[in-house]
């Protein structure tokens, strides 16, 4: 990732947009673009997932759950965030738009014989 798009998305992120941290966390975490810091990475995706993303609450549990030695209070932290992560987007109760398996949208799925 280039040096120009780091800052703009890092820009975002500090803007309060969701999806940005999400990212920046992620950046952070593999140290895409950016030296690796776990620390700023966790950071990041704690922020996303208080904004509401799954992303960000599926990302900063598996790094509480990950840690060298995690403690008790890691461990929970990490499951309420997985359970959130896991949670369905629309708490209405809307059914959300079916989404294709991986080999379906590669175009590998056997499909359906015409009657």
């Amino acid at each position: 990732m280039t040096p120009k798009a780091v800052a703009a998305l890092q820009r975002g992120a500090s803007r309060g947009d969701a999806d940005a941290m999400a990212r920046t966390a992620h950046r952070y975490r593999a140290g895409d673009g950016v030296p690796k810091d776990l620390v700023k990475a966790l950071r990041w995706a704690l922020a996303s997932a208080d904004a509401g993303t799954p992303r960000g609450a599926y990302m900063a549990g598996l790094m509480l759950a990950e840690r060298n030695k995690p403690d008790n209070a890691s461990l929970q932290q990490a499951q309420v965030l997985l359970r959130r992560a896991q949670a369905p987007a629309h708490s209405d109760g809307a059914r959300r738009p079916r989404r294709r398996s991986g080999l379906a949208r590669l175009g590998f799925a056997k499909r359906r014989k015409k009657q």
